[in-house]
């Protein structure tokens, strides 16, 4: 629940800030840029959907409006930052996806429609992943700007989750310590999204990195 609310709003703010118009981009670069504005746009609705009808009901929307203060700086930050926070990502996106693909035990109790969803999302995920990546080599971002992106990214994707993942379980009245539990196993550990994945995050620093090249052995070594 807690990844299917902050869905929509990972892949609004793709949208967002790859729409930013001081960004000029060649004429056959532009169909893969539409290419992934769609599929962000229906990961977004279908998780919106799933949202309306299994999780609104039970926990209401007030709380997932709010804009988060992290998100906020980001925005304010310079061109060059937003694109490199959303490059990694994106690159974090599709190792995730890998996982998902990869890895059954992630989705393992899952509703057979939910796991559907996921693997689909998972699927298109990978089919974009090279798109925000070439558009920040595009305007030449630097490994500082590199850095500092991915550290304002992995702040708001860890703060977010833990504020809809409190936010639900204090509703359904958990403790404190049954909700660090589950934060710190949704995330760090096995069978967490962060679990398996700083290995291949952390190529995405090195300067010969692209994500359409091979990282099958990194990838099956991280998952293991």
């Amino acid at each position: 629940n807690t990844m299917a609310l902050m869905t929509p709003l990972l892949e609004l703010i793709v949208i967002r800030f790859t729409k930013n118009k001081q960004i000029q981009v060649e004429e056959e670069f532009k169909p893969s840029m539409n290419s992934l504005w769609l599929q962000e746009a229906r990961h977004a609705a279908a998780y919106q959907d799933f949202a309306k009808q299994l999780i609104y009901p039970f926990y209401g929307k007030k709380f997932v409006s709010k804009v988060p203060w992290i998100l906020r700086q980001i925005m304010r930050a310079p061109l060059s930052v937003q694109l490199a926070g959303l490059a990694f990502g994106e690159h974090a996106s599709a190792v995730f996806s890998r996982q998902i693909l990869q890895n059954p035990r992630l989705l393992e109790g899952v509703e057979p429609n939910i796991k559907a969803l996921w693997l689909w999302h998972s699927q298109e995920e990978l089919e974009h992943q090279s798109v925000s990546f070439d558009l920040q080599q595009k305007m030449g971002i630097k490994i500082p700007q590199k850095i500092f992106g991915a550290f304002l990214y992995l702040l708001f994707f860890c703060s977010k989750y833990a504020y809809y993942l409190f936010k639900m379980m204090s509703r359904d009245q958990k403790s404190l310590a049954f909700m660090i539990n589950c934060l710190l196993r949704g995330l760090f550990i096995s069978p967490g999204f962060l679990a398996y994945s700083w290995k291949p995050l952390l190529c995405f620093f090195q300067r010969d990195f692209h994500p359409n090249k091979k990282n099958d052995a990194i990838l099956s070594d991280s998952i293991g």
